[in-house]
């Protein structure tokens, strides 16, 4: 949606059915309704197919060691305000952080499972 919400208007309904409605420029609209998992999808209807990555897929390409560090990775990156991933690597290749336990290795494998900040 944030990325979405860059190109078109969306909209949220909480009282009818639960859903984002993404408003496009034609007039046309995307109806992402809420699964009953939580996650919000968009019927596109039989004849396709929507993939969406889940954090578990990622996940499954590491270790337990290297996720718990993209994990502290990426909390360290909250707790400093968010900064971007580049602006994050180079504070920590600049040694900005005394005694960060954090890599730059950690922090590529935490946008990989867990997208841009």
């Amino acid at each position: 949606m944030a990325n979405v919400k860059n190109k078109h208007k969306v909209t949220y309904d909480s009282s009818n059915g639960n859903q984002f409605v993404v408003h496009k420029k034609d007039g046309s609209t995307g109806i992402f309704k809420q699964s009953s998992h939580g996650l919000f999808y968009l019927n596109i209807g039989k004849e396709a197919v929507a993939l969406v990555n889940m954090v578990e897929d990622k996940k499954s390409n590491y270790t337990v060691n290297a996720y718990k560090c993209a994990t502290i990775a990426r909390e360290l990156q909250r707790t400093i305000g968010r900064p971007s991933t580049r602006d994050f690597i180079n504070s920590i290749e600049a040694n900005l952080l005394q005694n960060c336990p954090v890599t730059k290795q950690d922090i590529l494998i935490a946008e990989d499972i867990f997208g841009p900040t």
